[in-house]
């Protein structure tokens, strides 16, 4: 059907620009905030840096609030609001949702993580010492203490059913406390292998990155089976499942950040090899265009597509004529 295959490009596009604008907007957003919690007023004591969690909350929400505005005024300037329009306004949602998850996230993380070592983390989310034993376990808890968080996040959601701003407020509170665990999980393993390798310039330089990945891969993996094979358990209810799945989501966040960091590391150290120190930052947006030319447009063809409903039945070519991913196979209802 021509409509059925226009309207699942028009999602793919829709969803494959969102995702990419919305990773650039919630880094951008966690430097910004992250920056505004380094200021001497949040940097007191691990209270007040925990103060900027909800602060940038209402900042983000204010902002959000603004943009859906303007949204709703431009969907209804011809009177009439069609499907694009919602999927614009879904999709826009969903990309300030994921900002304000990952800000949220890293600011509660930065407190958490100020709390237990007794020092605020560095903007960029570096620690200045060597965390001990003790000090990972305690992060371990926090990782936990997240997870019940999202449980009842996950039950007081459908207590508010019908709720719009209720509804997408729980929404970003569950995303934030699946953040949280995988972010506990990753400084875990990072304070871990610091404290066995007792080398801060060997963990923080490409090859100590590119081991946490790995290390954080092995363990996200042998996690994941396990908790998929207790998802698929007929003995385990729907909200244990919604859990499981929630922290699946969780770990593959993990691995994600883990690598993120490598590929951020290793394009530093290219950078730095190809120019001056004056360059460097020149020659790291050079590198990550080039990077993003290769492997942004490989992914929305072979993989976003199969992460959309009716993804395993449909084959999607590049249009002739403005390169649009059409489904040669319209996804079944």
């Amino acid at each position: 059907c021509p409509d059925l295959q226009v309207e699942r490009a028009t999602r793919i596009r829709a969803k494959a620009r969102a995702i990419l604008l919305a990773r650039v907007m919630a880094f951008a957003s966690v430097n910004a905030w992250s920056g505004v919690q380094q200021r001497r007023s949040f940097a007191a004591s691990p209270l007040a840096a925990f103060l900027a969690v909800p602060v940038a909350w209402a900042g983000l929400s204010a902002c959000h609030a603004a943009t859906d505005f303007v949204r709703e005024t431009v969907a209804r300037y011809d009177g009439v609001r069609d499907s694009f329009e919602d999927l614009w306004d879904r999709e826009t949602e969903d990309a300030e949702n994921i900002t304000t998850g990952l800000t949220l996230s890293f600011l509660a993380t930065q407190a958490v993580r100020f709390a237990i070592t007794g020092e605020l983390p560095t903007q960029a989310g570096l620690g200045l010492h060597a965390a001990t034993g003790v000090q990972t376990f305690l992060l371990f808890l926090a990782a936990l203490a997240s997870v019940g968080c999202l449980v009842l996040f996950m039950r007081l959601h459908t207590a508010v059913r019908g709720r719009e701003y209720a509804v997408r407020a729980l929404m970003c509170l569950q995303m934030t406390c699946c953040m949280v665990f995988a972010l506990c999980l990753l400084f875990a393993v990072k304070w871990e292998l610091l404290r066995m390798s007792s080398l801060i310039e060997v963990i923080e330089g490409p090859p100590g990155k590119v081991m946490q990945a790995v290390v954080c891969s092995i363990i996200a993996f042998t996690l994941i089976i396990c908790l998929d094979w207790l998802a698929d358990l007929d003995s385990t209810s729907e909200e244990v499942d919604a859990v499981l799945i929630k922290l699946i989501s969780g770990f593959g966040l993990m691995v994600g950040l883990s690598w993120k960091a490598s590929f951020v590391s290793g394009l530093g150290a290219i950078a730095v090899g190809l120019s001056s120190p004056s360059h460097t930052a020149e020659w790291q947006l050079l590198l990550t265009c080039l990077l993003l030319a290769v492997v942004f447009p490989a992914w929305r063809m072979h993989i976003l597509p199969k992460t959309l409903p009716g993804g395993e039945h449909t084959m999607v070519r590049s249009g002739m004529a403005h390169g649009e991913h059409i489904p040669l196979v319209a996804s079944p209802r």
